[in-house]
C-alpha cells in the first residue's frame, strides 16, 4: 500500500512538473500601484490608451514566451456619471522604438469588444479578457497594453502618485500623445495593468498580405 502511494506521489510530481503544467505560470505586468487619486475631463469616449509594458522585467516564463489572458483599468465615476454601459476592446499594441523611448503602433491583437455595466460612484476595476484572441510573443520585448473605448465614456483616470514621460499614452482620433505631457491639476500615470500566461513562442514574422505574397513570386 505504501508503494502505491509512492508511485502516486512520484506521478503527481511528474505531471505538476511537465512542459504543459509549466506554460499556465504567469503573473501581472503593467502598472501594478494601487490609485492614489484620479484625474477628470481627459477621457470622454471614442478613444484609446495605452500603456507601456516590459513582460521580461516583471514576469519570468521558463519559455520566454507570453500570452496576454485580461487587461485592466482603474477608473473613478462620480454618481451624475452612473448607471453607465460602456462599450471596451482590450489587447496589445507594438511598441515602435522613437529616440529614447517608444510609442504605440499597431495593434497585435484585441479582444471583440466588451459591454461593461457599471452601476455604482467611485473607483471602479474595469476589467476585459482577451485570452481568446491572444497569441504567444517573446517576453523580452517591449508592447503597449491598450483599452479602447467605443462610444461614450465619461470618468476619471484613477492615477498613481508617480508621473513619468513616455509611459502612458492616449489617442483620440489624431493619433498618439503622451499622457504626462496633458495640463492636469495633479496625478502620476495612469493605472493599467494585465494578466499573463506562458507560453512557447514559435517563429514568426509580421508582414502584410501584400508583403507576404511577394515572396512567392
Amino acid at each position: 500500500m505504501r508503494i502505491a502511494h509512492a508511485l502516486a506521489s512520484v506521478l503527481l510530481i511528474a505531471v505538476l512538473a511537465s512542459p504543459a503544467m509549466a506554460q499556465q505560470i504567469g503573473g501581472e505586468i503593467g502598472n501594478l500601484n494601487d490609485p492614489v487619486g484620479s484625474v477628470p475631463n481627459i477621457l470622454v469616449g471614442d478613444q484609446s490608451l495605452a500603456y507601456l509594458v516590459f513582460p521580461g522585467e516583471q514576469v519570468s516564463c521558463p519559455d520566454d514566451g507570453f500570452r496576454l489572458d485580461a487587461v485592466r483599468i482603474w477608473l473613478e465615476f462620480s454618481e451624475d456619471q452612473v448607471p453607465v454601459c460602456l462599450s471596451v476592446s482590450g489587447g496589445l499594441l507594438d511598441a515602435v522604438p522613437e529616440g529614447d523611448g517608444f510609442v504605440p503602433g499597431d495593434p497585435i491583437y484585441l479582444s471583440e469588444p466588451r459591454l461593461i455595466a457599471i452601476n455604482d460612484p467611485g473607483l471602479q476595476v474595469i476589467e476585459v479578457f482577451t485570452d481568446e484572441v491572444a497569441s504567444c510573443e517573446i517576453l523580452e520585448d517591449a508592447y503597449f497594453l491598450t483599452l479602447q473605448f467605443i462610444g461614450p465614456a465619461e470618468a476619471s483616470l484613477g492615477v498613481d502618485d508617480e508621473p513619468a514621460p513616455g509611459i502612458e499614452f492616449i489617442d483620440s482620433g489624431q493619433g498618439y500623445v503622451d499622457l504626462n505631457g496633458f495640463d492636469r491639476p495633479s496625478g502620476g500615470k495612469i493605472i493599467i495593468w494585465g494578466d499573463i500566461i506562458c507560453c512557447i513562442t514559435t517563429p514568426t514574422e509580421r508582414s502584410s498580405w501584400h508583403q507576404i505574397k511577394q515572396l512567392f513570386r
